[in-house]
């Protein structure tokens, strides 16, 4: 016994050793600190979120609020944030740069032993399947598109864990089983993707309806304990999410913002052919189908030519449990389908069907776990090449069927992507993608003729190591440049201006933004997109970085706590009265009323690249950045204070803008209100409302005042503001439309304003303490295994006996493999 526990034990460690190094070799830059990734929502949105989080623990306040956008909003509220995910306290340990390069690679590898075990459970205790599975999954192409997807990836990464536990449910049904399916559910609920929780849900009750006979469904009542264990554990994300996108305009998405980034058909073309299409000079047209006319959301779809091979070996392999075959297969097609979303005429009907599928945006997200199921089936795949003469049979005719495509895209294949795809393709753009192709597509003819030797020799060892090395260097060279790096520094750029954005006594900041108001830089710069200049000589990459720093374009400035006024909602989750008044703010741009807006929300600068429009306010200074004009700063004449008085009460209807700009209104000396009588104005009134302490999770104010007043407060009107004036609790009410208030009486008081929303908190203390239970649950199913010393490792095909003898593999796999009722 002693002998098989350390022989699968060391096949263990030695596939968790590969998988690491494969990661290690594929990541060393970003590692070892000598490069950053920077792409996309990582840069304009995370490492600003990293930041506000940090300063807020630094502070002592707890981390519920960010400052820095749209005048202060929910952190827990956007599970995207992690703050409750363990990994993603990486970032209390080293720079965030460095933490989160650290964090992709910890979930990628992961995620591909979670693989390589599922993989290996499904082929009867394979290590070659685990292996295969595993290392395709750290080399394909989705993988390697989500590193800047950080909620995604880490929600991925916990897809084959739980389809895992489920496995061991199948064959067990017990308690133990249900626990470890509600902890690894629970977890990936707090890592923030809905969509892969999503998934896990549809893929995981698919598996129990292929693997559990009729008769005995009645278990299913045990994963009961299961779904309130995960809800349990995942409820300081889901809860205050959920009360965050009641209120916002994520609740229910129109069908173009919903259906964006669909997989289009054509993208098949690169899932098993060396044909990268994000690297290749397309045409516009095919570049709107393709992508919609923007970077793609996952920009390679590319497998590998071994995949598709593999993948039918193990659907056709009669040995393997026909309940898994028919579940992930299914599943891997159906993610695929839905993947198409937009491009596929089902999807509405889909939407109907199924209305949760109304709040998740781009179908695009579908391939994530379609990929893992291929991956999978992949490793398993390469068992079954070696075990099932009909998967052997169907691998060798898939690989050269795929060897003669291969070699039709040197002849006529290659003239009719020229025609179609890179229509309009310059002269030199057309000889470097015919310069590339054929060696790449000779490459890809060679790895499936060593695929057919290996079917045809499949015990051979060598060959199987030449076939991972070959598709894990084909892998390395296509996507070399999917996940651009820069260098740490650059992202440390400290702009020299930084101070003269800053505004003093907590006003806020407006940068003018020419990049997602459509029409923007065309109508104000005259020309379609901005443009970096002095800094020759550096890569495309740095320039955007550094361009875009030293604009200080939202959110960016979040990194050195700048607090923007009216910024975008990138992140969807603004309540729809701010929403509505951010976008109604751009149409006023040259019209009256401008002006009394940026007052009203105590912004007391603006910055920008152009003059037009901002007449009523004042220059103070230029700045030469990085850019073809110079940085304006406007000052903002007489803003109102975070903290101010005001003596008469006005009841606002339902359009907020309108009321704001009515000429009977003064915000000096009238509030907006939503309830209660108006009145009007004290004449005399004297008083003074002083700040004397902010934190993302509390503001200290204290007032004087000759009568009652009441008391505005420029922070985000969002659930959980609660109020002490002196002591004693008082009302909460919106101000203004977007902001909070309390009435206070005559004379001098101390009002404490603090953040606590019930959500937050509920589900806090919920996660807290089922984390804690399991651990103890844990700590003590250990310590009542060890005295025995039960080993786990006959389900992957060991078997015991008096002599302690391990089976060899080819007999596991006839011991193992079974045909569900």
């Amino acid at each position: 016994m002693v002998t098989i526990f350390s022989t699968e034990r060391r096949k263990t460690a030695a596939l968790v050793v590969v998988l690491s190094a494969l990661e290690f070799w594929l990541r060393m830059p970003v590692l070892l600190g000598l490069g950053a990734l920077y792409q996309r929502d990582l840069f304009l949105v995370y490492f600003p979120l990293v930041h506000s989080i940090l300063r807020a623990v630094s502070e002592g306040a707890l981390p519920l609020r960010d400052l820095t956008s749209g005048f202060g909003q929910p952190l827990l509220g956007d599970p995207s944030c992690q703050i409750l995910y363990p990994p993603a306290w990486l970032h209390l340990l080293m720079e965030p740069p460095l933490a989160y390069g650290w964090f992709v690679s910890l979930h990628s590898v992961f995620g591909g032993l979670g693989i390589a075990f599922l993989a290996r459970r499904m082929s009867g205790g394979s290590h070659v399947a685990g292996m295969v599975g595993g290392m395709m999954w750290l080399i394909s192409g989705p993988l390697q598109s989500l590193a800047t997807l950080w909620h995604h990836l880490s929600g991925a990464a916990w897809i084959p864990w739980i389809l895992l536990a489920v496995e061991s449910f199948i064959e067990r049904r017990d308690r133990t089983s249900a626990v470890h399916i509600g902890a690894a559910l629970g977890f990936q609920i707090l890592a923030g993707s809905a969509e892969m929780c999503a998934a896990t849900i549809f893929i995981s009750l698919l598996r129990l309806m292929t693997g559990i006979p009729i008769q005995h469904w009645k278990n299913l009542l045990t994963l009961s304990l299961s779904l309130g264990l995960a809800l349990s554990l995942g409820l300081g994300a889901w809860l205050p999410a959920g009360q965050a996108a009641l209120g916002s305009g994520r609740e229910v998405l129109n069908e173009t913002t919903r259906t964006f980034w669909s997989l289009h058909p054509a993208s098949l073309l690169e899932f098993f052919l060396p044909v990268p299409l994000v690297f290749l000079p397309i045409s516009s047209q095919w570049k709107a189908l393709l992508f919609e006319g923007r970077e793609p959301f996952l920009p390679s779809m590319f497998f590998g030519a071994l995949t598709l091979p593999l993948v039918v070996a193990a659907l056709c392999n009669s040995r393997m449990s026909r309940g898994v075959r028919t579940a992930y297969g299914a599943g891997a097609l159906a993610y695929f389908l839905i993947a198409l979303g937009k491009n596929a005429p089902f999807y509405k009907a889909l939407v109907a069907v199924v209305p949760p599928l109304l709040i998740f945006r781009f179908p695009i997200k579908a391939m994530i776990p379609a990929a893992m199921l291929i991956c999978v089936l992949t490793g398993a795949g390469a068992q079954a090449v070696r075990t099932s003469r009909g998967a052997r049979l169907a691998a060798i005719i898939l690989a050269v069927l795929l060897a003669l495509i291969s070699l039709s895209f040197m002849g006529p294949g290659r003239v009719l992507l020229e025609e179609t795809l890179l229509a309009g393709a310059g002269t030199v753009d057309l000889a470097a993608f015919n310069r590339n192709l054929v060696p790449d597509l000779c490459f890809t003819i060679a790895l499936l003729g060593l695929l057919v030797a290996f079917a045809i020799r499949p015990t051979s060892r060598v060959l199987l190591v030449v076939l991972l090395f070959g598709a894990a260097r084909q892998s390395v060279y296509l996507l070399a440049d999917l996940n651009p790096l820069v260098s740490p520094d650059a992202l440390r750029y400290r702009p020299a201006h930084l101070e003269a954005l800053r505004s003093a006594d907590h006003g806020r900041l407006m940068m003018y933004d020419y990049s997602l108001v459509q029409g923007a830089s065309q109508k104000r710069l005259g020309r379609e997109n901005l443009s970096w200049t002095g800094l020759e000589g550096m890569s495309p990459d740095v320039g955007t970085v550094l361009g875009t720093l030293e604009y200080a374009a939202p959110l960016t400035g979040g990194v050195w706590g700048l607090e923007y006024a009216w910024d975008a909602d990138l992140r969807r989750l603004f309540n729809r009265r701010l929403a509505r008044l951010t976008n109604q703010l751009r149409t006023l741009e040259d019209r009256p009323g401008y002006l009394k807006v940026l007052q009203i929300s105590g912004v007391e600068k603006v910055g920008a690249l152009h003059d037009a429009g901002f007449e009523e306010l004042t220059l103070l200074s230029r700045h030469r950045i990085f850019h073809q004009e110079p940085l304006r700063i406007f000052g903002v004449p007489e803003p109102l204070p975070l903290a101010h008085l005001t003596t008469g009460r006005k009841q606002s209807t339902a359009a907020d803008l309108e009321d704001l700009l009515d000429p009977g209104f003064d915000p000096r000396t009238t509030v907006l209100v939503d309830v209660g009588p108006s009145k009007d104005a004290t004449p005399g009134f004297s008083g003074l409302a002083r700040v004397v302490e902010r934190r993302a999770d509390k503001v200290v104010v204290e007032t004087s005042a000759s009568t009652p007043a009441f008391l505005t407060l420029l922070e985000g009107a969002l659930p959980g503001w609660r109020a002490w004036m002196d002591g004693r609790a008082t009302p909460v009410e919106r101000a203004n439309a977007a902001f909070i208030g309390a009435e206070v009486p005559a004379g001098n008081h101390r009002i404490e304003f603090r953040f606590i929303p019930m959500a937050a908190v509920v589900g806090s203390i919920s996660t807290a303490l089922t984390a804690l239970s399991l651990l103890v649950w844990l700590v003590r199913s250990r310590a009542s295994v060890l005295p025995g010393h039960r080993s786990h490792w006959r389900r992957y095909g060991a078997r015991t006996s008096s002599g302690a003898q391990a089976i060899s593999e080819p007999r596991a796999l006839n011991s193992v493999h079974h045909n569900e009722t």
